[in-house]
């Protein structure tokens, strides 16, 4: 049993608070989404498609996706990102003795870094080189986008892997990415997916579904887009009529990673920092090694 200091498990703590806060947006945020998402908001158009036996879909949106909505999600990541920078400060302040001064308190800020050496430079500028010691840089270091690749080679483990590659998938640089948008830019761009598409034929004909071929439009959606083509490949003197279903789901269009569910990647997020990314720092700051695993 690893044995930490309980001040870092306490619910009064600004992280956890944080992290609370941040589960009741993401609640708010599936509410408004679910209702959007239901078909109250959209609708698909059947049009000819770029030949005879091809029939194309265009997405038609009732209205735009609401502030509301936008700014719901923004709350969420926002609560969880500032979790991250009030760990990254009260290990400076144990570190310094409970005190820091004015210069340090700004200079105290959770890194998200893509490799190794900008990591170490992060810590290699005053007053921050001054704030934290080997084991809190160690307890920070362990959860970047790198250290996992970083800690496979150290046991001399071949990796294909890249740092590059891992960034794009990371959580904590997704959520940094759209946190930083929010703040500083504008509201994140929320866009549309076609999360299932089916299609029925009242003849029930055994070949049926082998003489469909569905083909994707993009991998964009928004009023007007084109959502994919339904071309039939069979006899076209007996082409059967079909019923084509439809199911959107919303997206992060300023995400790394197209087509994440936002319902799912705020969850995603919001499970790693409280199930990974905290605890392992705090098993790190208690003077351990990173652990492998976290029960």
């Amino acid at each position: 049993m690893v044995a930490i200091d309980e001040s870092w498990n306490s619910n009064d703590s600004p992280w956890w608070a944080k992290m609370r806060r941040a589960s009741r947006h993401i609640e708010e945020v599936r509410k408004l989404v679910d209702d959007m998402e239901s078909g109250s908001y959209w609708w698909i158009e059947e049009e000819e498609g770029r030949h005879e036996n091809e029939s194309a879909y265009r997405l038609r949106l009732k209205e735009s996706v609401p502030a509301e909505l936008a700014t719901a999600v923004g709350d969420a990541v926002h609560n969880m990102r500032s979790a991250l920078d009030s760990v990254a400060y009260e290990l400076a302040r144990k570190y310094k003795g409970g005190t820091l001064d004015n210069s340090m308190e700004r200079a105290a800020v959770f890194p998200i870094c893509e490799e190794p050496e900008s990591f170490d430079r992060f810590f290699a500028k005053s007053p921050r080189k001054n704030m934290y010691g080997p084991q809190e840089k160690l307890a920070l270091r362990s959860v970047q986008p790198f250290s996992l690749i970083e800690e496979a080679e150290s046991y001399g483990a071949q990796v294909s892997r890249t740092y590059e590659n891992e960034l794009k998938k990371d959580e904590l640089f997704r959520l940094n990415r759209l946190s930083n948008i929010d703040k500083h830019r504008r509201l994140p761009i929320l866009g549309w997916f076609p999360e299932t598409v089916s299609w029925s034929d009242a003849s029930s004909r055994d070949d049926f579904q082998g003489n469909f071929k569905w083909i994707p439009g993009g991998s964009e959606f928004f009023d007007g887009s084109i959502v994919g083509y339904l071309s039939y490949y069979g006899d076209m003197d007996q082409r059967p009529k079909v019923s084509v279903f439809h199911s959107m789901k919303l997206f992060f269009a300023d995400d790394t990673v197209l087509g994440g569910d936002i319902e799912v990647c705020l969850d995603r997020w919001h499970q790693k920092i409280t199930e990974w990314i905290l605890p392992r720092i705090f098993i790190v700051a208690a003077g351990n090694q990173p652990p492998m695993m976290i029960g």
